[in-house]
């Protein structure tokens, strides 16, 4: 257990937004690191993206589901090779894995020039910009 009772509201707030970027670099390194696995199990039949029982292995040391682990894996080669501000990001701790999942399902559609001007357009905005606005409507074609 956590020793928190001596703590006041400021020391609180501080070891919070410590955490948070802490957790942030972590989510990206753990991003990096299922995207290098993924390339070390590549594709064994058509029609999938990576081997049959990667995300399984995974799952098993993760402790998650291996349909999470999948989306796991997916979502970090998109940020790994579409998407390398957000995973700058999340590293520096400016965005949370939530905000990069969000970027990454809404930017999945496009072509990567489109994928990157969208990910430049909502990482201007700062940490706290919505994604979905319309800087989405509007990628160049």
């Amino acid at each position: 257990m956590f020793e928190t009772r001596s703590l006041g509201r400021g020391q609180v707030l501080s070891r919070l937004a410590r955490n948070a970027r802490v957790r942030a670099s972590l989510d990206a390194e753990d991003a990096c690191l299922l995207a290098r696995f993924a390339e070390l199990s590549p594709p064994n039949r058509d029609g999938i993206r990576v081997a049959d029982g990667a995300a399984e292995e995974i799952a098993i040391e993760t402790q998650v589901s291996p349909r999470v682990a999948l989306a796991k894996l997916l979502q970090a080669q998109e940020m790994v090779n579409r998407l390398p501000a957000t995973l700058a990001a999340l590293e520096a701790g400016d965005i949370d894995a939530d905000r990069t999942a969000t970027m990454t399902k809404q930017t999945a559609v496009l072509s990567d020039d489109q994928a990157q001007w969208v990910e430049q357009r909502v990482l201007e905005r700062g940490p706290r910009a919505e994604g979905r606005s319309s800087v989405l409507s509007s990628p160049p074609t």
